[in-house]
């Protein structure tokens, strides 16, 4: 066994599993009970893990050089391999690096910020690929809810239909067909006003323009994910579950297309994936992914369809560097399908009042920096939030399909931020996970649903009932959500494929639009009685758009209302708000 190999097995076995007496959701308040449980025992782990990378480093004096044939497929590139390795499995405060594979082939490479292989990234066993401290320490965290995603990888590419998926709304229910009458009318309004008029919405392509795509368009598809780990004692207190990794996006959003394209047949599809990873400042994040994504910049070029994908705190690094991308000539995106699918993404922050409770001396400098700075993206008015703004604008000029999926009951991502509610264009598409074990109440997750679906088809003036929702649905941090088991959900890939690839693109540039948001504090004065007034503007605009079969659903609506039995106080307190439902017939609410 060679020393990176026993150096992987040693800290795998310092982060082992605490029992569940040991108060696995560790409370973020200023208490002992914080520093001298959570801090002290994870300091411990991160104590041993070290020792052992120092072991690891003093057992390469007399390796055994069999051993290392299976590391890489060239001998000349295992000092490359080793100090890459050694770089990840060592990393605390910063680290960056870059996977590629292509799938279907033995092909799989490494490159890693500040080694040799920056620039020349090294060929490696793919069952030898290092792992960092985070990602150890996040896999050490309990997680009491088994997990519901259990299909190995193989059944779920041999999927051929893209069947029960958990996300509302519907993405088909949201978008018209394009029919040749709706073509002709668009080349009538060109002629008329000499020019082409800005679009206000896309359309769904017909299955034929879809099967083209299939056989002919894609070809070569490239996956690109992209995680950033936060510190671990953030995540044991405020998240209480695993953030995954980049390369298990890639596996699932590879999936993804695969299914997309052998969705009524076998056709050949050549998919290769770039899993960017680490830990840092949001900034240092996109300086240096892009650097590393140099490598594979042939790649990108000759890709046809290019997916990114991301989730948390990532999404803010994924938009900057798909932005670059877009504007980098060396990468050639010009013309090329381009989706992009944000899961749970700190589009606009974190949940309200949680800046309030981060225990500044519980970390590294470098640590609150990266904690802090995330929460920058709650000020509208902050730089941070501004790049977002433009990065954002830029991918929906150059015609980028954005889908961002926010989950129903996250106790971290807000879904307000995770769907960037004040940002309306037509190539955004917002929609909720619904986890199976959700404890919101149906009634509730419709009426979110709605919200959604009358912002994907231009009525973007409900922020404050959606707002008024969450925070009346908003359970205490620490306790186990789903922000941990969106980006497993195989059908959440399948909607942001299915977005980028089945609908129709503007033909002329047409610029986001933005609204200013302000940032609630925890003790905001929640008002139960702005909710029915907010509700009627809503279903106002629903009857309004008939293409979206609005009256079923205000009758199903109406039918979750009626069928709601609160058991608690709150939960009755909020029905009561909407005691029109039990008195009204939908017919009645069109009057």
């Amino acid at each position: 066994m060679n020393a990176v190999s026993r150096f992987s097995i040693l800290s795998a076995n310092s982060v082992s599993p605490r029992p569940a007496s040991q108060n696995s959701h560790t409370p973020v308040v200023d208490t002992s009970q914080l520093e001298t449980d959570s801090i002290g025992n994870i300091n411990k782990i991160e104590h041993v893990a070290q020792q052992n990378s120092w072991l690891s480093w003093l057992n390469f004096l007399g390796p055994n050089p069999a051993e290392y044939e299976n590391d890489t497929e060239n001998k000349h590139d295992l000092e490359a391999f080793r100090e890459a390795k050694l770089a990840i499995e060592t990393s605390k405060d910063a680290c960056h690096y870059a996977i590629s594979k292509l799938h279907g082939s033995s092909s799989v490479s490494l490159a890693v910020h500040g080694t040799i292989t920056e620039s020349t990234p090294v060929n490696f066993n793919e069952k030898k690929q290092p792992i960092m401290p985070h990602q150890l320490l996040e896999n050490a965290i309990p997680d009491p809810r088994p997990s519901k995603f259990s299909e190995t990888q193989s059944d779920q590419a041999k999927k051929s239909t893209l069947s029960l998926i958990p996300v509302s709304p519907d993405l088909d229910s949201n978008l018209r067909v394009i029919t040749l009458s709706t073509k002709i009318r668009l080349w009538g309004e060109a002629i008329i006003h000499k020019e082409i008029v800005p679009g206000t919405h896309i359309y769904k392509s017909t299955r034929p323009s879809v099967e083209r795509k299939r056989k002919k368009v894609v070809k070569r598809a490239l996956v690109i994910s992209v995680h950033s780990f936060l510190p671990t004692k953030f995540v044991r207190s405020v998240i209480s579950q695993s953030t995954g990794s980049a390369s298990i996006m890639a596996e699932n959003a590879v999936n993804a297309v695969h299914r997309w394209a052998n969705d009524d047949g076998e056709h050949e599809l050549q998919v290769q994936s770039i899993a960017l990873d680490g830990i840092g400042t949001i900034g240092s994040r996109v300086d240096n992914s892009l650097h590393l994504l140099q490598n594979w910049a042939d790649e990108v070029k000759n890709a046809e369809f290019i997916f990114m994908v991301s989730n948390s705190t990532a999404s803010p690094v994924a938009l900057q560097i798909l932005q670059h991308m877009a504007k980098t000539s060396s990468f050639g995106l010009e013309h090329k399908k381009v989706g992009f699918l944000s899961m749970s993404g700190a589009l606009q922050g974190r949940v309200s009042g949680l800046d309030m409770k981060v225990i500044r001396r519980a970390y590294t400098c470098y640590e609150y920096d990266i904690i802090m700075e995330l929460f920058e993206l709650q000020k509208s008015s902050s730089h941070l939030s501004r790049k977002l703004t433009e990065s954002m604008n830029d991918l929906c000029q150059y015609n980028v399909k954005l889908a961002l999926i926010g989950s129903v009951d996250d106790k971290f991502i807000p879904i307000a931020s995770s769907v960037s509610y004040q940002t309306s264009h037509p190539n955004i598409y917002k929609g909720l996970y619904i986890d199976e074990d959700v404890e919101v109440p149906e009634f509730l997750i419709r009426l979110m649903s709605m919200i959604l679906t009358m912002e994907n088809v231009g009525y973007a003036d409900h922020y404050q009932l959606l707002k008024d929702l969450l925070e009346l649905s908003q359970g205490p941090l620490g306790v186990c959500a789903t922000h941990g088991e969106i980006f497993k959900c195989p059908g959440v890939y399948d909607v942001g494929v299915k977005f980028a690839l089945e609908t129709t693109s503007l033909k002329l540039r047409k610029n986001a639009v933005f609204k200013q948001f302000k940032s609630y504090g925890a003790n905001t004065e929640r008002n139960l009685y702005h909710l029915p007034w907010n509700v009627r503007g809503l279903i106002n605009d629903l009857l309004k758009t008939k293409h979206i079969k609005s009256m079923k659903l205000l009758k199903e609506l109406v039918s979750e209302y009626r069928k709601w039995d609160p058991s608690t106080r709150p939960w009755r307190e909020i029905k009561q708000c909407f005691a029109a439902f039990e008195e009204s017939n939908p017919e009645d609410l069109m009057m």
